[in-house]
């Protein structure tokens, strides 16, 4: 799985290991958010995720093998399949009990120039983004809440990626990712430029590019106007 911010390089990842002949990369798969609204209790007043403590283990097993069969129809031949569906961060509770074994990705980007490329985009999200950067702060605060809360109670494997990392030294953290995979190395996961996969997500132009670095602090030049969501943000001026 591979989660994260909108923006925060995710799409990038998933085109470096989509390279790799060992996985394929099935793009944004619903399903997790799907199961989540499946799940029920006999009180129909309570909500996911406390819904997770009516469900028997034989339902959860049902619907990660039901997950793996659709899953399984894209690809039969790689060892991984992976799934960018970036509001999974909220689900990570669901998804370790779902497949304890499961690999999660978590992509991170600086918290400045993800809010102001989330801002730029101009994304209704659950009604959270609505072209308000301080709304998109405050989401942003309580996913870095919940994603720091995942990385305590969770015995589910995270490996974080920070974008800047990725873009500053790309065969070092690829080579990380892939061996976080249980993986052998493929040289070409950095070639991912020359990949012909059809990208559907709003990065679809810049992972068909050889890397950059120069949307890194990018949020600089409109820092005279970020005063609020600096604020919002915990971030000093």
């Amino acid at each position: 799985f591979i989660l994260g911010m909108p923006r925060s390089g995710s799409s990038l990842v998933e085109q470096i290991v989509s390279c790799h002949k060992d996985i394929y990369s099935a793009g944004e798969i619903r399903d997790i958010p799907r199961i989540s609204d499946e799940l029920r209790c006999a009180d129909k007043n309570i909500l996911y995720p406390e819904t997770i403590a009516c469900t028997s283990k034989e339902e959860i097993n049902r619907h990660a093998n039901e997950y793996l069969d659709r899953i399984g129809k894209f690809s039969q031949n790689t060892m991984r399949i992976t799934d960018k569906m970036n509001p999974n961060f909220l689900h990570i509770g669901l998804i370790s009990m779902l497949f304890p074994r499961a690999k999660i990705i978590h992509t991170i980007r600086n918290p400045l120039d993800t809010c102001l490329s989330c801002y730029f985009q101009q994304w209704v999200i659950g009604g959270l983004y609505n072209k308000d950067l301080v709304n998109i702060g405050r989401f942003y605060k309580l996913y870095e809440k919940l994603m720091a809360h995942w990385h305590k109670v969770l015995p589910i494997t995270i490996l974080d990626v920070h974008y800047e990392h990725l873009v500053q030294d790309l065969e070092s953290t690829s080579r990380k990712i892939i061996s976080f995979c249980e993986l052998d190395w493929d040289p070409d996961c950095l070639d991912f430029y020359n990949n012909d996969r059809v990208v559907l997500t709003a990065s679809a132009d810049q992972v068909c590019r050889p890397i950059y670095t120069s949307s890194v602090d990018r949020w600089r030049n409109y820092e005279n106007h970020l005063d609020p969501l600096k604020e919002v943000l915990g971030i000093s001026s």
